[in-house]
């Protein structure tokens, strides 16, 4: 007679995924990114780092095209401090908000030259 298949039991246990941000929250985060002081900062820094720095770590030369923040704004991290900011191309954009919202570790980036941006 068949069995049921057997039901995967993970060793330990599972991680929660973050929650979602609030429809108040989302319309604040929104919000700073339309402002002129966010704006300034994004074009100075990639106007610095115009390439991918996380694909420099792996020798690729990519042309970078947003501005992350390394620790995330929800987590605490500054939002227009040069040492909190990462030129990145779409696709390790993409990856290192995937790996965030797992709540696994963003990949490594090339170090930029740190300097005080005047916003």
């Amino acid at each position: 007679m068949p069995t049921a298949p057997p039901v995967h039991q993970p060793f330990g246990k599972c991680k929660a995924a973050p929650a979602a941000p609030s429809p108040t929250e989302q319309r604040k985060r929104e919000r700073f990114y339309k402002t002129a002081r966010w704006l300034r900062t994004r074009e100075a820094k990639l106007r610095r780092d115009p390439l991918c720095q996380a694909c420099a770590v792996n020798g690729t030369v990519t042309p970078a095209g947003h501005v992350d923040h390394a620790v995330p704004l929800s987590a605490g991290g500054s939002a227009t401090e040069d040492a909190n900011l990462v030129s990145l191309c779409l696709p390790c954009h993409s990856r290192k908000t995937l790996l965030e919202r797992q709540g696994r570790p963003a990949p490594p980036v090339a170090p930029s030259q740190a300097r005080e941006f005047v916003v």
